[in-house]
Parts: C-alpha cells; sequence; structure tokens
C-alpha cells in the first residue's frame, strides 16, 4: 500500500503534465460545475415547495 506522500507525489506528476486549460478545467472547472448543479438543485426544490403550498387546502 502506496503511503500518503507517495500518493500525493503520483498526482502531482500527472497534474504537471497537463497543459493550462485542463488545469483550469480541473482546478476552476469542476468546482463551478458543483455550484452551478446546486444552484440548478436549489431552484428545482424552491419551485416544488412552491407548488406544494400552491396546491395546500386551506
Amino acid at each position: 500500500m502506496a503511503t500518503r506522500e507517495e500518493n500525493l507525489k503520483k498526482i502531482n506528476d500527472e497534474l504537471e503534465k497537463l497543459d493550462d486549460e485542463q488545469l483550469e478545467q480541473i482546478a476552476g472547472g469542476r468546482k463551478m460545475h458543483m455550484i452551478e448543479q446546486n444552484q440548478e438543485t436549489d431552484t428545482a426544490q424552491n419551485i416544488f415547495q412552491n407548488q406544494l403550498i400552491a396546491k395546500k387546502p386551506l
């Protein structure tokens, strides 16, 4: 089993092979994608909750 340091070195070695655009996708793109997904989920949940409230009998 590899140590933490060995695993980090392997990861770093692979990252250094990437060009700037690929690095940007890994460093920033995925994070932004996750934020956008969370916003879409929040919006969908809000719409659903509002629909339930609108249909709730008084």
